[in-house]
């Protein structure tokens, strides 16, 4: 440890020197005014300060003395931490305040008793030890932090770059999706056009069979473009709520004449039934309830077999009022179900519960996600609630605004109507002894997965039952649904009696 002492008197140098020798310091210097004390301390100057750990400066010297010299030193931020210990043979209390105000540690009345110097020094050396550890704690920590800043920095104008990069690859996925869907759909409207028009211009079965599977097959590929369009317009923030009149039960009708014939074909039973007392001229976005009510129950006719129920039902919340109405819509099916651990991800993006169900009853996996995203938007909460074996109910409510005409209410609605059925006892009598041979040989064609045997089969027992009666197995056939068309097949055979 270095040690200054600062006193015009040699004789003092000397017995504070000797003093300080005796207690193990042996690094000292010393000077004789405050002056040169300043000049060897390098006040004033660029160069670094000489390293010093404790100053003895004495209070009364000619020149400046130990007080003014106290107070430049404190004013320099590089010697500031130095400790300094007034040596001084006044003890007049007022010299010592002064001193202290200055910046002394501590002080010594002249001649010092050596016991009592060694303490008083070990004792500011002590603290100076601490502070100096302090500051090197505390620079090592601004160290810390400064390069933490840096990497943050670092780290934040990478994440700017990135959000700038995606924000500008999303715009150009929107872009180039609208723009893709655009070049895909006109086309396809083409395609579809042309097949109407084959199938009421061209009555042969075969021309009109073919024609039918173009039509099915591209309006389902337009259906999976709007979809993914009105996904990726979701996602861009670019898709909002309209708000316009539309009638209900017409909103209502144009699903359920697509859906029951579909539910129909495959002999579900469809169900619909609306409250007498909700609303029917609305104020909304009528577009995205179809929407979501045609994915629902697309999916509940889509999962259940032959001989399953769909319950659609419409009703009144208790939040409708003479304004506002709040109506609560629910699909109900007796299909596949879903497992309850599955509940969360059938609502993500691109998901099915496993590839068998992509294969078995294809989709991409979008249309609860999107039907989430426009409940989500009209202000409700798609809810689920199913058994696995045994079927799925899909809730939702929306709020309208109720148009200010007297056909708020319908007044006309009736008791549930029933579209469809299982009602393949009233088909076409035949041989059940003729029929048992062929009916036999599809079901093995069916289990076997073999496309052209099961097509070379199902026209042998076609030629025999007829059309009408196969045209859900068929159905299945064409979508590869083997197992849907083996379960409507071995109904068919229930009613015949014929055993498979």
């Amino acid at each position: 440890m270095t040690i200054l002492i600062v006193d015009d008197s040699l004789d003092q140098r000397l017995l504070l020197t000797k003093f300080l020798n005796k207690g193990g310091f042996d690094d000292i210097f010393s000077k004789e005014s405050a002056d040169e004390a300043l000049e060897f301390l390098g006040v004033g100057k660029d160069l670094p300060p000489s390293e010093v750990d404790l100053i003895l400066m004495d209070l009364i010297m000619p020149g400046m003395n130990g007080i003014d010299a106290c107070k430049i030193l404190k004013n320099d931020p590089r010697l500031k931490d130095i400790p300094i210990m007034v040596v001084t043979a006044m003890s007049d209390k007022n010299h010592l305040k002064e001193a202290f105000t200055a910046g002394a540690g501590d002080f010594i009345i002249k001649p010092p008793n050596k016991i009592e110097l060694h303490a008083r020094v070990r004792s500011l050396l002590k603290l100076k030890k601490e502070m100096d550890k302090r500051k090197d704690l505390n620079r090592e920590l601004e160290q810390r932090v400064e390069a933490r800043t840096f990497e943050l920095k670092m780290t934040n104008d990478e994440l700017l770059k990135a959000k700038v990069a995606a924000e500008t690859a999303n715009s150009a996925k929107s872009e180039f999706l609208t723009s893709m869907t655009h070049e895909l759909r006109t086309p396809l409207n083409g395609i579809i056009a042309s097949a109407q028009l084959t199938m009421s211009e061209n009555q042969e079965p075969q021309i009109h069979k073919y024609a039918q599977t173009i039509l099915t097959s591209s309006e389902s590929l337009l259906e999976i473009i709007n979809d993914i369009l009105a996904f990726s317009r979701i996602d861009s923030g670019g898709l909002d709520l309209e708000a316009k009149s539309f009638d209900l039960d017409t909103t209502v009708n144009q699903i359920v004449d697509i859906y029951s014939t579909r539910a129909q074909k495959k002999r579900i039973s469809f169900k619909l039934n609306i409250d007498p007392d909700t609303p029917n001229a609305l104020i909304g976005d009528n577009v995205k309830l179809q929407k979501v009510l045609g994915n629902l129950i697309d999916n509940a006719v889509k999962f259940s077999g032959p001989g399953g129920e769909i319950n659609f039902t419409i009703k009144n919340t208790e939040k409708t009022t003479p304004e506002k109405a709040s109506l609560l819509f629910i699909v109900k099916d007796t299909g596949v179900g879903i497992p309850p651990e599955e509940f969360k991800k059938i609502f993500e993006a691109f998901s099915q519960l496993d590839s068998s169900i992509s294969r078995k009853y294809e989709g991409i996996g979008i249309g609860l996600c999107l039907c989430k995203l426009f409940v989500d938007m009209m202000g409700g909460r798609l809810v689920v609630d199913s058994t696995p074996g045994k079927g799925s109910s899909f809730s939702f409510t929306s709020a309208f605004e109720r148009q200010d005409t007297e056909k708020a209410f319908a007044s006309t609605r009736n008791t549930p109507q029933v579209i469809g059925g299982t009602d393949m006892e009233t088909k076409v009598e035949v041989d059940a002894t003729q029929l048992a041979p062929a009916m036999k040989s599809l079901a093995k064609a069916l289990e076997s997965l073999d496309p052209e045997d099961t097509q070379q089969t199902l026209e042998t027992v076609r030629q025999q039952l007829g059309q009408e009666v196969l045209d859900d197995i068929t159905i299945h056939i064409e979508s590869y649904e083997y197992d849907e068309a083996l379960a409507a097949l071995k109904e068919i055979a229930r009613i015949h009696g014929v055993e498979l």
